[in-house]
């Protein structure tokens, strides 16, 4: 379980950095590259600080799998 979650972790990363990175190639400007970056940090970081309280809540392991089940499902819909 640990190890998914940091693969998912920097998968997550890598993904956001794909995108700066794609928007600093269109646009040629450091400021939006570094503002894209700058946001998807701030999105993990509100997220982590609002959805944290669950694990204390609930089962993090079933949170956790919901999450991954809830990803595979959104993937798999976006492929068709």
């Amino acid at each position: 379980m640990q190890a998914s979650a940091i693969l998912n972790g920097i998968g997550a990363r890598c993904g956001q950095f794909a995108v700066a990175w794609w928007i600093l190639e269109k646009t040629e400007s450091e400021a939006t590259f570094a503002f894209f970056v700058s946001i998807g940090v701030l999105v993990e970081v509100l997220a982590k600080a609002l959805f944290g309280c669950l694990g204390d809540s609930y089962s993090q392991q079933k949170i956790i799998s919901y999450c991954y089940v809830l990803s595979s499902v959104a993937s798999i819909y976006e492929i068709k």
